[in-house]
């Protein structure tokens, strides 16, 4: 290969990389795809009837929520799903003492925050 002919593939590579720039996408994007290619239909349908039926019952909260929250992650529903089923599968005192805060707790962090530090006393 002559000098001319590596000069004008360098020159061709580097045209088309330069004109078609990479790019990654979000974060969220890419955990969004991630879930599509590994977790299994089956799996989500599973986790989405947990998330519903998964009660805390005398479990001790952060025991529960680990076991909750995996599934809720799997489920793949959006925040209101998730804090209407989290209330949902709390033990009703912790339940009655979160429905008493003045302000509710308007996200999931804010919701599981109360509902630990509600717990621990």
């Amino acid at each position: 290969m002559g000098t001319s002919t590596r000069d004008w593939a360098s020159h061709c590579l580097a045209t088309a990389l330069g004109a078609t720039p990479v790019t990654y996408g979000t974060w969220a994007e890419f955990k969004t795809k991630f879930k599509e290619q590994f977790i299994p239909p089956q799996t989500q349908v599973e986790s989405i009837q947990k998330i519903h039926n998964l009660p805390m019952g005398n479990r001790e909260f952060n025991e529960w929520y680990q076991d909750w929250s995996m599934h809720a992650r799997r489920a793949n529903v959006d925040e209101q799903t998730w804090m209407y089923t989290f209330r949902k599968n709390l033990n009703q005192s912790l339940h009655q003492k979160i429905v008493q805060m003045s302000p509710q707790p308007d996200t999931m962090t804010a919701l599981v925050k109360a509902a630990r530090d509600l717990d621990k006393n």
